[in-house]
């Protein structure tokens, strides 16, 4: 019984059991993609197919349904991200625009801010410059 563990112990430091072993995980890692990907584009309402089943009822051509496909798929290529985050991220940056609109109106206050804080510099330079031609001429 003993020399059954000792070989149990030998696989648990051998190389090939760790090549195995990580192999494993990640068929298995692929494997849950996979079911993922079968999931989005035949699994619930909000999947591929029924998208497309709703668009053709809609009216909407298989082509155009291409050329959006097409069009995200460069678009996600072109920003480094998924196809699949694009949703997130417009939703993302139409939040931020759109709370932009806050900042856009402290703007006039800001400019007015930078307009008496730019005339009290000019002021203080010439009053600088006053001061020292008034002691270069002593």
């Amino acid at each position: 019984a003993s020399s059954g563990n000792n070989n149990n112990n030998s696989n648990i430091n051998n190389p090939l059991f760790d090549t195995i072993e990580k192999t494993h995980e990640l068929l298995n890692e692929a494997e849950a993609s996979l079911n993922e990907c079968a999931r989005s584009i035949d699994g619930n309402s909000n999947s591929l197919m029924t998208t497309l089943e709703k668009m053709a009822f809609a009216g909407v051509s298989i082509e155009e349904v291409d050329c959006v496909l097409a069009d995200w798929n460069s678009l996600a290529r072109k920003h480094g991200i998924s196809a699949y985050s694009l949703p997130n991220c417009h939703m993302s940056l139409r939040q931020e625009l759109d709370g932009n609109v806050e900042a856009l109106q402290l703007l006039p206050e800001a400019e007015e801010n930078e307009r008496i804080a730019l005339e009290e510099y000019t002021n203080a330079c010439k009053e600088l410059s006053d001061a020292r031609k008034k002691v270069a001429s002593e």
